[in-house]
């Protein structure tokens, strides 16, 4: 079998145990694996005799290093006895010696003195013990039991790994099974659904392509979290990735991910133009690949980056057809993970070294997983998992640039752009998710008041700051140049409107509300604004790419359903209740697709007596 490799075993890191392992791989240093011949085990090697014969040489070796650790510390114990005889006789002496002085005091100096150095000499021939050389021969001794132990231990998790084993058809009961990622069976709608002609798209390399070209093309310009150009050789032009072998779990777990947000991604017109089978199908299939992938990869226990990667897109995508807590549990994994490999410290010790490659691509999944966790709240209505200080530190660091301006090679950093980027508009969904922490929950924030919410002059400095920050990234950005540019202008106005109305308007506020500025009819304009360029992304054409993103503000809709129920201003409510209603029906339909989600009751129930009032 083979054991732990040589730099994991000398770093005292857990190994995978592949070849070359993960952390060799992740380091870019040479993995030098340790294979062992394994001895007949079970029925066919009787205890009595070959597992003794079996464990002859650890048990030697064993009792040879207990020998050597028994005589250190007899040699230490018998030392220690003959220094504190010595020590008694020579306390012992001095004593009767100033007994005679005291009957017989001395006739001069000189005999006193003689005294004295006679006592001194008798002290340095007390033998002196050396501390550090005990110890340092105890950490060897102790050093190569450990070693011995490991290996040991190596070879039971062999044992257990061949024993628990993983079918082709990803029957695992893994970690990630424990807490319901890894589904015991295939989904019947697979088997069903899918005949043998369908199936065979799901593993052909065109088809993959495929993907990979839909996901960079409506995933990637909004989940900023992997190299464009690096996955497009490595799964377009069939070239390696980060030096990774091939059928890497690593490197399964993220080839999945992609195709499984890529078929997320798509609308059911799509998925039948370009695939010809539901998207349900296609999603079902990819979702059940990934699962099994991204528990092969040991995700609780990683030290690889790209796993982490995997798992967020995974929960993005899935975020797409389950709204429920599963998905909201989760999250709270990959924060837990993400903090394991340190992604959210500042650079300090190894980091300070880190190349400006690896900085952006880390700075970029924390991020992406901030972003990931205010999202949620929205829908299950709780706390932030990650602090407002978290978030800003890292964003701070982040570059506004194109993933063609840098790669692994690159040594000196690169300065943002202005204008349009790759990361233009994840760059404002990441400064949004940091104000909506400041506004949204105010009981979390640093500055609050006597109250217990921020005061006001704050809050409208915050929202402020975003603003600019936020329209300044749209400088020299013409909508009309690209799909991608025009929902980035579109989607930017209607996160600056939002956050407007959430100034006003909080989800969760601990201090009254601020006065009108703008007149009775202010909150429904704004509330309307929102939802109109809302309804706009999901209607044009050109927002049909990113449409899988763009979620109902169920929080807005309220808004704008109560202020209706109040405004006296025929005129704008009639202008408004469609929007409205078009976006209630929406939000109802995602309610009813997944079968719960909070505030279902009290929503209906104002939009039904603001449907009489109206009447």
């Amino acid at each position: 079998p083979q054991l732990s490799c040589e730099l994991c075993r000398d770093r005292k890191v857990k190994c995978d145990k592949l070849d070359p392992c993960t952390y060799c791989v992740s380091h870019g240093v040479e993995c030098k694996p340790v294979q062992r011949l394994r001895l007949p085990r079970g029925r066919h090697a009787p205890r009595s005799k070959h597992m003794a014969r079996g464990n002859d040489g650890i048990s030697e070796d064993l009792k040879q290093r207990i020998h050597n650790l028994e005589g250190l510390i007899n040699d230490m114990r018998a030392k220690s006895t003959e220094t504190e005889t010595l020590l008694l006789s020579q306390v012992a002496n001095e004593r009767e010696m100033q007994t005679v002085q005291t009957n017989h005091p001395p006739h001069n100096e000189g005999a006193g003195e003689g005294h004295a150095f006679s006592s001194t000499s008798s002290e340095s021939h007390i033998p002196t013990q050396r501390p550090e050389t005990f110890w340092e021969n105890l950490a060897a001794e102790v050093n190569g039991l450990r070693d011995v132990v490991e290996s040991a231990l190596d070879d039971a998790e062999d044992d257990s790994a061949q024993a628990l084993g993983v079918s082709q058809m990803g029957l695992t009961r893994g970690d990630m099974a424990t807490i319901g990622l890894v589904r015991l069976h295939k989904p019947s709608s697979v088997s069903q659904d899918a005949s043998a002609e369908e199936s065979s798209l799901f593993v052909g390399e065109s088809i993959k392509r495929q993907l990979c070209h839909i996901y960079l093309r409506q995933v990637d310009p909004i989940i900023k979290i992997l190299h464009r150009p690096s996955l497009e050789a490595w799964i377009i032009h069939g070239q390696g990735y980060f030096g990774y072998p091939d059928k890497h779990p690593t490197t399964e777990a993220l080839s999945t991910a992609v195709y499984f947000s890529a078929a997320s991604s798509l609308t059911e017109k799509q998925c039948e133009e370009l695939f010809q089978m539901p998207k349900s199908t296609m999603t079902s299939y990819w979702r059940t690949e990934c699962e099994i992938a991204i528990d092969r990869s040991n995700l609780l226990a990683t030290r690889d980056i790209n796993v982490l990667e995997a798992f967020v897109l995974y929960l993005y995508a899935r975020r797409t057809e389950d709204r429920s807590k599963a998905v909201w549990t989760l999250i709270a994994v990959a924060v837990r993970v993400a903090r394991g490999l340190s992604l959210h410290l500042p650079a300090t010790g190894a980091k300070k070294t880190e190349r400006f490659f690896d900085q952006q691509m880390r700075l970029r999944l924390w991020l992406t997983i901030c972003r990931l966790d205010m999202q949620s709240l929205f829908i299950q209505a709780t706390e932030p998992l990650i602090g407002h200080e978290e978030v800003r530190m890292s964003l701070d660091l982040l570059k506004n640039i194109n993933d063609s301006d840098f790669d692994t090679k690159t040594v000196v950093p690169v300065e943002s752009r202005e204008g349009l980027t790759d990361m233009t508009f994840a760059l404002v969904s990441y400064h949004l998710q940091l104000v909506s922490r400041l506004l949204v929950f105010l009981g979390y924030s640093e500055k609050i008041n006597a109250t217990g919410g921020i005061d006001w002059a704050t809050r409208q400095q915050y929202a402020r700051q975003f603003e600019q920050k936020a329209l300044r990234l749209l400088d020299f950005c013409d909508p009309e140049s690209s799909a991608y540019a025009w929902f980035t202008w579109h989607g930017t106005q209607c996160l600056v409107a939002g956050i407007r109305l959430s100034l006003l308007r909080p989800l969760y506020s601990q201090s009254p509300p601020p006065p009108r500025s703008g007149g009775d009819s202010e909150l429904l304009l704004m509330s309307l604004s929102v939802l109109e360029k809302t309804q706009l992304m999901h209607t044009d054409p050109r927002g049909e790419a990113y449409r899988w993103y763009i979620a109902i503000p169920w929080h807005v809709v309220a808004i704008a359903i109560a202020e209706c129920f109040v405004s006296a201003d025929t005129a704008l409510i009639r202008r408004a209740w469609p929007v409205i209603e078009a976006s209630y029906q929406q939000h109802e339909a995602i309610i009813a697709r997944h079968k719960g989600g909070l505030l279902q009751g009290p929503l209906g129930k104002l939009m039904q007596r603001t449907r009489e009032r109206l009447a």
